[in-house]
């Protein structure tokens, strides 16, 4: 569509009589007088409800009235195009269709740069997509790409007469573009040197072209959005939706909106980089709820061990925040990085706290101090000796270092400390940094592209290129990871639902380990901490359970004390205790460690059995050696057949377990206790299946219904009733009432759960409710 300055014009070429197009727009409010669709003639007062466009009969456009962040037009329901009347507000009322803006970052108080770091040439077109906030003040700069003398000038900006221009040419060549100024017309201002064009395109019609000259350079300085190429002057009070350059016709950069820690940035779609303000004000956000930017984050340990070998075609990427005062001799990566020769490579503070670099078994850098809190990129390259420290594309320092290695390093690279070999790594205490993203390039070449991942549990980077998955658990080192996550992280699409303690919590089961019991756990310790019990009760015979014992080694009690011998990492696993006698310690559906020749268990407990530790009373109203873990599932099984399952369960502020062979629900009975604490969905992979009870059902007269549903790992719920939302309804059961009409309702229940920080809904399940009939009452008089 195109907009009028009176009127709004579809982006139709109508047949005449003969079949041929229109040569001009469709208008709407006003029959359109110009080809750029930017003014019409003969305009109306008129309302419109809807407007449908057919082409050979089949429905192209279907217009309906719309507020779209809260700006009104007209909305397409078959492309998605939104149109509204750029210069004065069009009237509205009814029930209109609203929409949330898309999503932008913006200088709200003009006082922004982003430095793209992209130097603009020849063969350059940029697209900038943008709105204006303030359509009043001149010389506003959406970006420019250099300015002076015999260099190329790329600029979008407010002119002196308050309208659209360009600027293209040596030393500038200052054009209107004759198209209207307003900070209600969202528009997309084109500047292609590739074909020396220029254009301005609104509500996706062309209204503004024009042909550019000059010489082609390629610019000294790297363009600049929000602002003059300078970084302090110009700037612009403006919404930007988005940023795609081109080179040659091939897209480079395809800059979109994001978010990191709540601070707007652009991200780049096409090589996964960010930008963002690196002066004055940080950017804000706006209209559809952005993405957070992911990001693992250690606290002094552990290191995470990647597989790759740095070498003499290396150039690495790191892109992280360094938090704290008064960090000193801190390695933040690192291949040996106090090698000599083949090894030393990576990047630390020093002595002085400055960021320092270890390229080719010297030191490089140390001069120039690492803002706290601030998003860095470190760019270590020894092909090109260079080592270079930038701050949202703005680059701080950039320092030539010599000679060149020819070989490869015989360690591999270490995040949030430093190798010692192929197989070693010990972490960095005392420091807190977050890393976003690891890339590393060979002769130009992408080769690892470490990203914030979650494998079947466990936090650490994933390598889109390989697919390798890298975490502190690799190291095997008996230390539980501490590696934290935020943002909205990838994962394997595994999040079974867990319920978590934090060491303060016991959940008694009610349940007695007798002759033919046995019994499975599926867990994962959350501490680095021994004495950590995770089921169990060794207060009477036969004594059953099983603990991160004081070597920290996975150890079972069945009878006495059995030793794994082997450490518990943060990797989910699974332990069994047969009444057999026989005991399995399990990675998955691998089995590390069995003892199969114990005696077997004869008489019935006479303690319970506990979850989050080991019971101490025969009514299991206490507990001793709690731990900090994650329980999936507890499944109890006598002569092979399940009688009891134990799943993560929460209703209003109730979390404990739900048993889904009795249907009782299990929480802590401690007092003093922190509240538990659920997340993931569904078990086993089952992903969000769930049940509601009963699925039909009928009320008598004047009477009610409970409704109940459960969904492993659900932290609320979404009731509704024939389709319209419950107020209220967030829990997992619903007490219904009869009403006389209609006969029959029908209540849908949606789960919502907490997959690695993001609220997801499930598969809904509905019941079916009849209002049984009072009957019919015959009076005789």
């Amino acid at each position: 569509m195109s907009l009028l300055t009176g009127g709004t014009a579809v982006n139709k070429q109508l047949s005449g009589e003969y079949g041929d197009p229109a040569s001009r727009v469709l208008g709407l409010f006003a029959n359109t007088d110009n080809d750029a669709g930017t003014t019409g003639e003969y305009k109306s007062s008129m309302r419109v409800y809807s407007l449908k466009i057919y082409e050979s009969g089949a429905l192209v456009n279907d217009y309906v009235p719309c507020l779209k962040g809260g700006r009104e037009g007209l909305y397409d329901k078959v492309s998605g195009l939104f149109i509204s009347e750029p210069l004065n507000a069009l009237a509205y009322g009814g029930d209109i269709m609203q929409i949330e803006d898309d999503a932008y970052v913006s200088s709200p108080n003009g006082n922004v740069s982003v430095d793209t770091g992209y130097y603009a040439s020849s063969n350059t077109c940029i697209e900038a997509d943008f709105d204006f906030i303030d359509d009043t003040t001149t010389q506003q700069f959406v970006f420019e790409t250099d300015r002076g003398t015999n260099v190329i000038v790329g600029r979008i900006y407010i002119n002196g007469a308050v309208g659209y221009s360009w600027t293209y040419s040596d030393n500038g060549n200052y054009t209107s573009t004759l198209v209207a100024l307003s900070s209600r017309a969202r528009r997309k201002a084109i500047i292609d040197a590739y074909n020396k064009k220029v254009a301005f395109v609104t509500c996706g019609t062309t209204n503004y072209t024009a042909a550019m000259s000059g010489s082609m350079t390629t610019c000294a300085r790297t363009m600049k959005l929000f602002s003059a190429v300078t970084g302090d002057s110009n700037f612009a009070k403006m919404k930007l939706y988005g940023l795609k350059i081109y080179e040659s016709g091939v897209l480079r950069h395809d800059y979109v909106p994001g978010q990191c820690e709540g601070v707007g940035v652009l991200k780049d779609k096409v090589t996964g980089k960010v930008i963002f303000s690196f002066k004055n004000e940080p950017l804000a956000t706006g209209g559809k709820e952005l993405k957070e930017e992911p990001y693992v984050e250690s606290f002094g340990g552990p290191a995470v061990l990647l597989n790759y070998y740095p070498s003499s075609k290396t150039r690495m990427e790191v892109d992280y925040t360094v938090f704290g005062t008064g960090l000193k001799s801190k390695a933040i990566c690192g291949a040996d990085i106090w090698g000599t020769g083949v090894n030393g490579f990576g990047f630390q503070l020093n002595g002085s706290g400055n960021q320092e670099a270890r390229l080719n078994g010297t030191w490089t850098g140390g001069g120039a101090g690492i803002p706290r809190g601030a998003r860095s990129t470190v760019i270590l390259d020894i092909p090109g000796q260079m080592f270079t420290y930038k701050i949202g594309g703005y680059q701080k320092f950039n320092i030539a270092k010599t000679p060149a290695v020819t070989t490869a390093n015989t360690c591999k690279l270490a995040l949030f400390g430093n190798s010692t070999s192929a197989t070693a790594a010990s972490a960095t205490s005392g420091i807190d940094v977050r890393i976003y993203y690891v890339k590393i390039y060979e002769d130009g070449e992408l080769v690892r592209s470490y990203e914030p991942f979650i494998r079947d549990g466990v936090v650490g980077f994933k390598d889109s290129v390989t697919g390798d998955f890298a975490s502190g658990a690799d190291l095997d080192t008996g230390l539980v990871p501490k590696l934290a996550y935020g943002g909205d992280i990838g994962y394997d699409g595994v999040c079974d639902a867990y319920v978590e303690s934090d060491g303060t919590q016991f959940v008694n089961t009610g349940c007695f380990f007798g002759p033919d019991t046995r019994m499975e756990v599926d867990f994962a310790l959350n501490t680095t901490n021994n004495l950590q019990a995770l089921a169990g009760q060794w207060s009477s015979d036969p004594t059953t359970g099983f603990w991160r014992n004081g070597g920290g080694n996975m150890e079972f009690n069945f009878h006495g004390w059995n030793s794994s011998g082997i450490k518990i990492t943060a990797l989910r696993h699974k332990a069994i205790l047969d009444a057999s006698g026989k005991v399995y310690y399990k990675t998955g559906d691998t089995t590390i460690w069995n003892k199969t020749t114990l005696a077997a268990v004869t008489s019935t407990a006479a303690y319970p059995l506990g979850i989050f530790g080991v019971t101490t009373a025969a009514d299991g109203s206490t507990g001793q050696w709690p731990s900090r873990a994650r329980i999936y599932s507890m499944r109890l099984y006598e002569s092979d057949t399940l009688a009891h399952e134990f799943l993560p369960y929460k209703n209003g502020d109730t979390v404990g377990f739900f048993d889904t062979k009795t249907g009782e629900v299990k929480e802590n009975v401690l007092s003093g206790a922190n509240a538990l604490v659920i997340s993931g969905m569904g078990v086993d992979g089952a992903g969000s299946a769930f049940v509601i009870a009963p699925q039909n059902t009928a009320i008598a007269p004047d009477g009610t219904k409970t409704l109940a549903c459960y969904a492993p790992g659900a932290v609320s719920y979404i009731w509704k009733k024939d389709g319209e939302t419950l107020a209220g309804g967030t829990n997992a059961t619903l007490t219904v009432s009869w009403q006389k009409q209609p006969r029959q309702n029908v209540y849908t229940v949606t789960p919502v759960y907490n997959v690695y920080g993001a609220m997801t809904e499930g598969v809904s399940a509905s019941a079916t409710v009849e209002n049984t009939s009072r009957g019919t009452a015959i009076y005789i008089r």
